[in-house]
């Protein structure tokens, strides 16, 4: 977890709701066919008249990323702080909305279920959702292929917003007769068809396994294709410090100034192992063949060794 201090009279002030990251929504499906569950996902908190409540000072915190952490300097006009989904600067009736910055989202590893929303945020996949810091490969899950698919008389359709899915009874109601609900009316949240769960990102492996089914989380998504994707980067710094980039091809390499005895000078790429970061992962749920140098391989590709 990164904390950092404010700069110069600014402070950041982070409250965020405890939330338990991952914990996902079951909600109850339709009487009749048999109740079923799904998991909901993240959305951006609904749109309110009301302001956050004000801050609460505490002494000697530095700008937290965890819930509930804070911070607040004795000049209270110049306050921003984090709301969960907002960011806000001073108090009473001169608090006012303004931007963001990175330093008080919460930072999140590929191993959760994290979604890019309507506002170019990334938010967890959670009963409560919380915007977070964009992992640096971008959101760990994208949207299915499709967004709808029709199974008999029922058609269901993934929310991009929340990775739930609704369905809707397809009938008609008689004429002279009162239906409640009016057909299209009824739209419960179910179970997503295997179709419509989301999709993860290359480079990110799911986290669990039930039979057929993959997870990411708690978040059931679409089990990958391949024995390999990714990487989640295209760049990264070695242990040198140089920046290492990867190729289409996989390989890796650094851009380094050489000069001749001429006094000639050029820039010229030099190949290097590739930093870990920058190795694809193995998502198949099997383990790599690690070989006496500490790799590991499949097949005859090098992979990310499981950390």
């Amino acid at each position: 977890m990164e904390a950092r201090s404010a700069r110069g009279s600014r402070s950041v002030v982070a409250l965020i709701a405890p939330v338990a990251l991952g914990f996902l929504a079951a909600c109850p499906g339709p009487a009749a066919p048999p109740v079923v569950t799904t998991t909901v996902g993240a959305s951006a908190p609904p749109a309110t008249d009301e302001l956050p409540a004000e801050p609460v000072e505490r002494e000697d915190v530095e700008p937290g990323l965890a819930a509930g952490d804070d911070v607040v300097t004795d000049d209270d006009d110049d306050d921003v702080w984090f709301d969960g989904h907002d960011c806000w600067q001073g108090a009473g009736d001169r608090r006012r909305q303004v931007a963001c910055t990175d330093d008080v989202f919460l930072e999140v590893g590929d191993d959760t279920a994290v979604t890019l929303a309507a506002d170019d945020g990334c938010y967890t996949v959670a009963r409560e959702p919380v915007r977070v810091r964009c992992p640096p490969g971008g959101p760990t899950v994208v949207p299915p292929a499709t967004l709808t698919v029709k199974q008999g008389k029922r058609t269901f359709e993934v929310d991009l917003a929340t990775y739930a899915c609704r369905v809707a009874e397809d009938f008609e109601c008689p004429k002279d007769a009162f239906c409640d609900p009016a057909p299209g009316d009824h739209r419960p949240i179910v179970a997503c068809p295997a179709a419509l769960r989301p999709r993860l990102a290359p480079g990110v492996a799911p986290t669990d396994r039930h039979g057929k089914d993959c997870y990411l989380g708690t978040l059931a998504v679409a089990c990958p294709t391949q024995a390999v994707t990714g990487p989640r980067v295209t760049s990264a710094e070695d242990d040198q410090g140089r920046r290492v980039v990867v190729g289409a091809d996989g390989r890796c390499a650094v851009t380094e100034e050489r000069c001749d005895d001429a006094g000639t000078c050029g820039i010229f790429e030099a190949p290097v192992a590739c930093p870990a970061v920058l190795l694809p992962v193995l998502v198949n749920g099997k383990a790599p063949k690690v070989k006496d140098d500490g790799t590991c391989w499949w097949k005859k590709t090098q992979v990310r060794c499981p950390s």
